[in-house]
Formats: structure tokens, sequence, C-alpha cells
């Protein structure tokens, strides 16, 4: 049953916050509609994450007296968390011959236009870290005082959220095992297109368990699986074809056809279909060029290691299944958590490749820190300036969620 395409989380949002949050929203729906859970009170925090209780028959029976074996604990179906927090600047600026002339390639205001694209950068650039699968981390780690990799502290994505396994390799960061999605929620496919619509009623069937109520999941996919899932509302008309048979209200418009699936309803709750163009993001999977693997030993030397990050998940031949990337050597070698099983020179794969995540979105926040606008003193060079912010995503309830995805190989 197809619905309207709209969000119905309630943005709360403050300061430079508010201009962020209506920038460009209808292609960063995640950012601008998660809801603000405050400030994070350290670096690292720790939050409380839920689950629901089971229901249970009887109880104390009548003319019995309450003992303290009797009470269950308020709080026994909740855990704390840990999350950190992650910083992101954009600069921007103009040459001082640029603001003395007007209309400068057709832009009227190259300043303000300079702005825009600068908070338009770290809106998307939030966007892609709330959605990506990469593992908070605390820990900095560099080869040398001149060349930096990685950064301090890191949040973590929704799609780590969702993972069933644990998250990354620092503990402090993984969600208790307890509170994670089950495996049944996280539906391996081939590719986008193996996707069918079966599962897409197990995955709601499956959430609406987890929650203990129908689910309003929003499901941000690529936009290959966005166009696979339209293929649900095609008629099939052959026998024995995989393809289901619809039958339709016709609106007698000789104008217009429409093929589409915005949403996704049944009796366990609805899914909202989001196409966006940042997951991935973070973790990408991709290949990963000039590899050299030695059997027996943990090192990998690869051509650059810019962009890795400590969690991302690893396959390839002579590379063990659940493999990660524990540590980052230097410019050209990480170590990886397990050791190789063959000597060689193989094509490696970074990261899982998601295709679509459903999400509560009640279940996340954002957590800001000094979110603020900052111009730079001039130095005769012209006008410049950055936007920074001090982000967070936590997930009071991970079990409630699901996502499609191709696991690494």
């Amino acid at each position: 049953m197809a619905q309207a395409l709209s969000s119905t989380v309630t943005a709360i949002h403050e300061d430079l916050a508010d201009e962020i949050a209506l920038l460009d929203n209808e292609n960063t729906i995640f950012s601008s509609t998660v809801q603000s859970g405050g400030k994070a009170e350290n670096s690292v925090y720790s939050r409380v994450a839920d689950k629901h209780l089971t229901g249970r028959l009887g109880g104390v029976e009548e003319g019995d007296a309450v003992t303290r074996a009797d009470v269950a604990n308020h709080f026994i179906n909740r855990k704390k968390i840990s999350g950190a927090v992650q910083q992101k600047r954009e600069s921007y600026g103009v040459s001082k011959r640029v603001e003395k002339v007007e209309n400068t390639a057709g832009v009227a205001n190259e300043v303000g236009e300079s702005r825009f694209r600068a908070l338009e950068r770290y809106k998307q650039g939030v966007e892609l870290t709330y959605l990506s699968a990469q593992v908070a981390n605390d820990n900095a780690y560099a080869y040398d005082d001149e060349n930096r990799l990685g950064q301090m502290h890191l949040t973590m994505g929704a799609s780590a959220y969702v993972e069933s396994s644990a998250q990354g390799t620092d503990s402090q960061f993984q969600v208790d095992s307890n509170y994670r999605p089950g495996a049944s929620q996280l539906i391996n496919v081939a590719s986008a297109s193996a996707f069918t619509e079966t599962q897409m009623r197990t995955l709601l069937l499956e959430c609406r368990q987890a929650k203990r109520k129908n689910v309003k999941l929003t499901a941000f996919c690529t936009t290959d699986f966005a166009n696979h899932l339209a293929t649900f509302f095609d008629a099939g008309t052959l026998t024995n074809t995989a393809t289901p048979i619809r039958s339709y209200n016709q609106d007698l418009s000789n104008t217009e056809i429409s093929a589409m699936l915005t949403g996704y309803k049944t009796a366990m709750g609805s899914l909202m279909v989001v196409p966006t163009e940042h997951l991935n993001g973070v973790r990408n999977a991709g290949s990963l060029a000039g590899a050299s693997t030695t059997n027996t030993s943990t090192n990998v030397d690869v051509t650059s290691t810019v962009g890795l990050q400590q969690g991302m998940k690893i396959g390839g031949t002579g590379i063990p299944a659940g493999a990660y990337i524990a540590s980052i050597t230097n410019s050209t070698r990480i170590v990886i958590s397990a050791a190789a099983t063959a000597t060689g020179s193989p094509t490696l794969t970074l990261g899982d490749q998601d295709h679509m995540l459903a999400l509560e979105m009640e279940y996340f926040y954002e957590l800001l820190n000094g979110l603020e606008e900052v111009d730079l003193s001039s130095d005769g060079s012209g006008t410049q300036g950055y936007v920074e912010g001090f982000f967070s995503l936590f997930c009071s309830m991970p079990a409630v969620h699901g996502k499609v995805y191709t696991a690494v190989a």
C-alpha cells in the first residue's frame, strides 16, 4: 500500500542548527529530522538504551505478602551504552579580487554563495556520518608527528548501531548483545535486485516483534535499491512468475503513468522509502588498491591508508571472514583483526554495502555541542571563515531497526 513521502519526526534545533536543519532538507532527511538529545556532557558519554520486556501471566497471588524477591527492578531492561563526540569543520571564503567585482560567474553575492556551500557541505558530511557504518572511536592513532591518521573522536553511525555483531575494536562503544537487532532483521542479499517483497514483509514483522508494537520505519535506500522496490508494483502475467500480480484503481488519466513505491504498509506497520545518495559514505564498499598479504601475518600493505578507519570490515582472498581493520600502522600499512591465510596480492574489499537502512527515527538522537560560525580576521586576502560543530548520534533502542545489505566478500 503506497503512502505519502513525509517525515513524522519533529525536528528540535536551536541557533545555527536551525539554519542547517532547514538547508536542503529533502535530500538530507536524517539530519534534518533527527531529534535533539541536548548536549553531550563529555567528549565520551554514556546514555541509557532500552528494550521492551515480554508480557507474563500471573504475579503475586491474592493474599500473599509482597517481598523483595517479588519486586522487579524497573531498570532491569535498560543498559548504559557509550558514545563519542565528533568534530567537523568546513571553511568558506573568496578572494579580495572577487569581492571587488560584480556578478562573478553569474553570482551576485560570492561571499553568501561561498558560505551557503560550506553549510551545505557540512550538512552533507554529517548526513554521510549518521547513515554510515562508522564505529565510534576515542583513540588517537598516528604514525608520526607530521602525518596524523584518522580522528581522535568518531561517533557511531546508524548502520553500526544496527549491526548484530560486535561493533568495532573498542568494547567501550559496543552495544550490549542483548540490545542489538536480531540476525533476522539484517537481510544479506547478493545484490539490490535480489531483494524480494517477501523479505520486505519479513523485515516489518521482525522489527515489529522487537518493538512489540507496530513500527513506522524510515527506509533510507540507495537510488538503485529504491528503483528496484518499484518493481513490487509490476503486474505479472505469466504463470509461475516471481513478479507479484496487482490490481489497480485507474484514475482515468491519459497523461501520466505512475510506477513508484514511496511507502509500504502491512498489519505490522509501515515503511517510508527515502532514496538517498548518502549511504556507504564513510565505510564505502570498494576495492583497496595495491594490497599485499603474508600468510599467518596480520599486516597488510596497501598503496595508501588515507580515508581508512579502525573497525572497517575487510574481505578478499586470504582474509578470514569477519576480519576488520584493527589499527593503522603508517601511510601504507594496516593491521587486521585476524591473520591472513595466504600470501599474495589480492583484491581487497572494504565494508558491507548497505542497500537500505530501515530505522525507527523516534529512537535516534543528535547531540550538538558548540555548533558555531567563525569569521576569520582579515589578512587582506578577502573574506574567509568556517562553520564548526561537535556532534554525536545516539540510539536509545537499537533492537528495533533493520537493514538490507551485501556482505563484504
